[in-house]
């Protein structure tokens, strides 16, 4: 297949639509994950061209799942497995077509002999060496998973139909024969189940139990127990809940199919004892910062008035004040309202005044600079504020500044701030009771407030600032985070007269009310903005993913990416909407374009977010150093940094780098190599742990 000029999601659908016209079955999976998007998963795999088409219309980056009804795969993990380097096997599964994990690994594709009927199996054939047949699915290239991406390594890839593959070798076909006439049997008395089978082990369990008629709570009780007592490191009761609801979501009469779906190993990919790692997914496609409409209009203004003009800030900028004129005037159907909070990270002089100068200029000539703040003085104050004016626009500098005070002030008012904020963004289209005063016999009340936020910070000191509980306090989840990059090329400043298409809109959200009567200012009715039917399906596959990623990061017990992901579905629906309103404000409905572009955005946003806590945040200054010596060598040439250049870089103790570098040695992020010179040992630190390849 030859890539040509074609961008990463047309390429997807292009190499869909050719394994499917070479008659392998396909479907769609998450964007940068292995999970499938459709109700049944590989259930659903086809070859029409239409279905792939509206699947990839829908889900522009999906990566690509091939049902393997009629193949066995084998799938070896990592290039040092002894499958890739023990050279009788190596050349018996080389008449197979061939592809490359982004994890190193190999999956190696053959036919199926006649009436094989093999099914997938889960380090039955050797450690780490897994099996997909019928009833399970492979994802192919050019799939990314964390930015990299699966690529065939054999000459042509599989540009051939089923029939023309090679067979599959006939001694690997035995050995699979054996293994299915195996049955699943608890380990007797005083035995364990060994690390890496323990959660598999445990799910069949469940699933036995669930055969005979069990309810999760029973399935769940049995579960715990066996956990504690016969596994070789029990898992979190945390895991284990997880794999009973697994089990239990299956009728009794519906378990062949969890079979047949091999659900745990496949879907969760053997996460247990995993550590939460999250990559960065690169720079944000540009393409995303445009918004049809309002937006894109005052993002124009900004940019050609701004001395140094910064796409990312511009956004930023129109987009809360886009989310700020539509507050408390519309929802979508479940009630999504427009209120942000949003954070965008520039270094000095990049360009952070301008877009909000911008949106002074809009609100004073409207005449709503009345609902215009800059700081938090605290939580009261807020709560004061909001009282007076319910819809409210914060534009704050030094953001950062906010949240040390959070983090480290004893100071109980900065606390306040946090606790009303989260309070207040969930209230946009409830109730907010604020405190009781002096003299009132009861506590005044809210009715849907909405307080939208444009902070920006310095990004390294954003990240400095945040705690590990406000990382998983819902803080940091409910905001949207956008970095600009580095500063833009500076132009000279020109005066220009606000156009008056952005007056007359801004003018209109003004005066538009969807209520009537004297009480509408203080009890409001809001306008619900429709999705069409394809934007409903749109936003269900969101949810789904957004799940998919939930339940992972709640397997790996990741507590921060638990509570980011728990919010990506509300973004999703609050920034179609928002797309939406600027695209049409006199007769707005939420499209399948608003919801994918949503999609895109939030999903790369969210990632983002999870990459930079997983890797600026840190419970100690030790696990700081680690984190930042794993970054300096895997960033030097070869992956590779001499001890004493990397002593130099920690600007700490030679005892102190001892323990960091055997900590990083002992848990595999680095590796440690010796040389024999003619005098004192030459000593040299490594990330490239897997060298070793076909």
């Amino acid at each position: 297949m030859e890539r040509g000029m074609i961008t990463q999601n047309e390429f997807l659908l292009q190499a869909a639509l050719e394994y499917a016209g070479l008659g392998y079955s396909v479907f769609p999976c998450g964007s940068g994950d292995k999970k499938p998007i459709t109700p049944k998963g590989c259930l659903d795999a086809t070859t029409d061209e239409d279905q792939i088409i509206e699947w990839w219309e829908k889900n522009t980056f999906a990566n690509i799942g091939i049902s393997t009804k009629g193949l066995l795969i084998v799938d070896i993990d990592g290039s040092d497995n002894e499958w890739l380097t023990n050279p009788k096997i190596r050349e018996s599964l080389s008449q197979g077509v061939m592809s490359q994990t982004p994890s190193g690994g190999r999956h190696f594709i053959f036919r199926q002999p006649p009436d094989a009927n093999l099914k997938n199996t889960t380090g039955k054939l050797a450690l780490k060496v897994d099996t997909r047949a019928d009833g399970g699915y492979i994802v192919a290239p050019p799939s990314q998973i964390n930015s990299e991406a699966y690529q065939w390594l054999s000459e042509c890839g599989l540009d051939e139909p089923l029939e023309s593959l090679a067979e599959a070798p006939e001694w690997i076909v035995e050995k699979l024969k054996e293994v299915a006439q195996e049955r699943f049997e608890l380990p007797p008395d005083g035995n364990k189940l060994p690390k890496g089978t323990q959660h598999t082990s445990l799910f069949k369990a469940g699933c036995k139990m669930r055969d005979f008629g069990c309810t999760y709570e029973v399935i769940n009780a049995a579960l715990q127990t066996m956990n504690q007592k016969q596994c070789t490191e029990p898992g979190t009761v945390q895991e284990i809940e997880k794999i009973a609801r697994s089990a239990a979501k299956y009728k009794p009469d519906q378990l062949k199919q969890a079979d047949t779906e091999c659900w745990y190993e496949q879907m969760f990919d053997q996460t247990e004892n995993e550590e939460p790692e999250s990559t960065d997914p690169g720079p944000l496609d540009e393409s995303l910062l445009r918004i049809p409409g309002f937006i894109s209009e005052v993002m124009d203004y900004t940019l050609e008035t701004a001395p140094y003009p910064n796409q990312v800030l511009a956004f930023c900028g129109a987009l809360v004040l886009q989310a700020f004129l539509a507050g408390r005037k519309v929802s979508d159907q479940f009630d999504n309202r427009t209120n942000l909070y949003l954070l965008g990270l520039a270094n000095s002089g990049a360009g952070k005044d301008r877009p909000r100068k911008v949106n002074v200029e809009i609100l004073s000539k409207i005449g709503l600079i009345h609902c215009l703040g800059e700081k938090f003085a605290s939580g009261e104050g807020l709560e004061d504020t909001l009282f007076q004016s319910p819809n409210m626009i914060f534009q704050t500098d030094e953001f950062d500044g906010i949240l040390q005070s959070i983090s480290h002030s004893k100071d109980a008012r900065f606390e306040g701030i946090m606790s009303t904020m989260l309070t207040l963004f969930s209230s946009a289209n409830s109730v907010f009771s604020i405190r009781k005063k002096a003299g009132l016999e009861q506590a005044a009340q809210i009715d849907q407030p909405c307080l939208t936020v444009f902070g920006t910070a310095i990004p390294q000191h954003y990240y400095a600032a945040l705690s590990g509980r406000m990382l998983t306090n819902g803080l940091f989840s409910r905001m949207i985070i956008l970095g600009s990059g580095k500063r833009g090329e500076g132009q000279d400043s020109k005066k220009i007269a606000l156009p008056v298409r952005i007056l007359d809109t801004a003018e209109r959200w003004k005066s538009f009310s969807p209520s009537s009567g004297n009480l509408s200012g203080e009890h409001p009715t809001v306008a619900t903005v429709e999705y069409s039917t394809d934007a409903r399906a749109a936003i269900r596959d969101a949810r789904m993913q957004a799940d998919l990623e939930y339940d992972k990061a709640e397997l790996k017990v990741d507590s921060i990416g638990m509570t980011v992901w728990s919010r990506a579905y509300e973004h999703i629906c609050k920034m179609s909407l928002i797309y939406a309103i600027s695209e049409n404000h006199r007769s707005p409905h939420i499209g399948e374009n608003a919801v994918s572009w949503a999609v895109r955005l939030i999903f790369h946003l969210t990632q983002k977010m999870l990459f930079n806590a997983h890797h600026n945040t840190f419970e100690n200054p030790f696990q700081e150093l680690c984190n930042k010596a794993v970054r300096w060598i895997r960033e030097s040439e070869n992956e590779t940094v001499p001890h004493f250049a990397l002593l130099k870089h920690l600007r700490t103790s030679a005892n102190d780098l001892g323990e960091i570098v055997r900590t990083l040695e002992e848990s595999g992020k680095i590796k440690i190599i010796r040389k024999a010179t003619k005098g004192r040992p030459s000593v040299v630190y490594t990330t490239n742990l897997s060298p070793l390849g076909l």
